[in-house]
């Protein structure tokens, strides 16, 4: 083969390139645009993005992995973590290795820069290669809960060990400045960021269940079904005005998943606090 393996390049032309290639990819005009992958791949107050893209003979990309460094609370410790987001490789070289061998390559720079777990988002279709060629762990399906009213609140006997993203008012104002999309907070009292979906579906991003954070908002409250992804202890929900969407009525149930750099340490369902602000798709 003659392809070439190198380390992402965060230069302004590399960048385009690689919103050209996923943008090819997974035909979507909107999503990958050159302002949203800056963003995340160079502004990232955690740290620029690491990983690597192949390349044909004539300098184009054939395939291309990427992970989002985070900061993460677990057992009451800050450890450094990686968010596993846009994997692609083009249809011509599907079938050759590369998602497998970038993915591990990826893994050990993860590795030397101090990284210890990598975490991600998998739908039906990409779970099976995460977990058999890339060793991950399946934590738990993500709920998928729909509510009428938002009546929530901390749960005070969650354990203390819970696994979850640190933010601080720097990291939440550079999360809510994903170029791609408009965020709202629901009202003062609740502090729940948000981002409307269509014209019937708020889809809740982040429920403060610790420090009160100034949002950038309107107080726009006209009434909508509240949907919220994740899987979280931590947060209670009044059962008489929610319910979790049984996974045979959604389109693509995600789940959880989980790979150890340093120990092969897991956490169970119990143990983890995840909500869409915490990946990359909304």
């Amino acid at each position: 083969m003659n392809e070439k393996i190198k380390q992402i390049d965060l230069s302004d032309s590399s960048i385009k390139q690689i919103s050209d290639f996923l943008t090819s990819v997974y035909d979507d005009k909107k999503k990958f645009n050159y302002d949203y992958l800056s963003w995340l791949y160079r502004d990232n107050p955690d740290g620029e993005i690491i990983g690597f893209n192949a390349f044909d003979k004539d300098n184009n990309i054939i395939a291309h992995y990427a992970l989002l460094p985070k900061l993460a609370n677990f057992q009451n410790k800050n450890i450094k973590i990686a968010l596993s987001i846009n994997t692609a490789t083009s249809k011509n070289a599907q079938g050759k290795g590369y998602f497998k061998k970038l993915a591990n390559l990826s893994y050990d720079l993860a590795r030397d820069l101090g990284i210890e777990k990598i975490i991600g988002v998998a739908n039906q279709n990409s779970l099976h290669g995460f977990i058999n060629s890339l060793g991950f762990k399946k934590i738990c399906e993500l709920e998928a809960r729909i509510s009428f009213l938002m009546f929530v609140k901390k749960n005070k006997s969650s354990n203390n060990s819970i696994f979850k993203l640190v933010y601080d008012q720097n990291r939440i104002n550079w999360r809510l400045s994903n170029p791609n999309k408009k965020y709202k907070i629901l009202n003062k009292k609740h502090q729940i960021i948000y981002t409307d979906t269509n014209i019937f579906f708020r889809l809740i991003m982040m429920i403060f269940t610790e420090q009160k954070t100034t949002v950038q908002n309107s107080y726009i409250n006209l009434p909508k079904i509240y949907l919220w992804i994740g899987n979280s202890k931590v947060i209670q929900w009044n059962k008489f005005f929610s319910f979790n969407i049984p996974s045979f009525l959604r389109p693509a149930p995600l789940a959880f998943i989980w790979k150890d750099l340093i120990n092969d340490q897991s956490i169970s369902n119990d143990q983890l606090h995840f909500e869409c602000i915490d990946f990359d798709i909304f």
